[in-house]
């Protein structure tokens, strides 16, 4: 049985983790932790969870997350840019896998292309060096035994598995590609939405609209 717990069990990212998880036989669910939420029952905040799991959401301190590393075999974390170091810490120490499963903090690349991307100084060198970075639907032999892994975001994620089959087979000419993607407003965040979910929002957030146009998106290092 792989005992399992979420940090920044509340956003939409650790929900769907939690939603997929249900299907697997040997997944038990430790722990659900946060800073937003604590006390509630973790389906109060994803109501298709309901019936599924009955966890009450811990209070995210570092006393909390020790004990729940020690009951558990891997943490999924999703917390803003440049707090997954300190979590991590933590639960590496309790010999507990973790997977950043949202801003990507670790992701096994150099710290000035990190910070140039992130605007901010990274919180620990090391731990990013020694992240594997990596899809396991293409390279799952990468994150195998590791306990330190970064899930790619969503971008590089529906391209690569996208393409992957076609350049597989030598149906594409690698330098030939081009990718145009979309992504819903929840690619936000929940703190990111609420001008989109608004009953007052300007009829423009109604249709597709571009963002950060700029070299310096976050996501196109990836």
């Amino acid at each position: 049985m792989i005992h399992y717990s979420c940090i920044g069990a509340t956003g939409y990212v650790c929900g769907e983790v939690l939603r997929m998880m249900v299907n697997h036989h040997e997944g038990e669910l430790v722990n659900v932790l946060d800073t937003y939420g604590v006390g509630d029952a973790i389906s109060t905040h994803h109501p298709a969870l309901r019936g599924f799991y009955d966890q009450v959401i811990m209070d995210l301190t570092e006393e909390n997350v020790r004990e729940t590393a020690k009951k558990s075999d891997v943490i999924m974390i999703q917390v803003p840019s440049g707090d997954v170091a300190k979590w991590a810490e933590i639960v590496l120490a309790e010999d507990c896998a973790i997977i950043d499963i949202g801003v990507q903090d670790v992701k096994g690349i150099s710290i000035d292309i990190w910070e140039k991307w992130y605007g901010q100084k990274h919180p620990d060198a090391k731990m990013t060096h020694d992240a594997v970075y990596c899809i396991p639907e293409v390279m799952r032999d990468l994150a195998k035994g590791k306990k330190l892994i970064a899930n790619p975001g969503c971008y590089p994620t529906a391209s690569t598995l996208g393409l992957q089959p076609m350049l597989k087979t030598g149906h594409i000419v690698e330098n030939t590609i081009v990718i145009d993607a979309k992504s819903g407003y929840t690619g936000a965040g929940k703190k990111g939405i609420a001008q989109y979910e608004s009953d007052e929002r300007p009829k423009e957030l109604d249709s597709p609209r571009q963002y950060a146009l700029s070299q310096e998106h976050k996501h196109l290092k990836e």
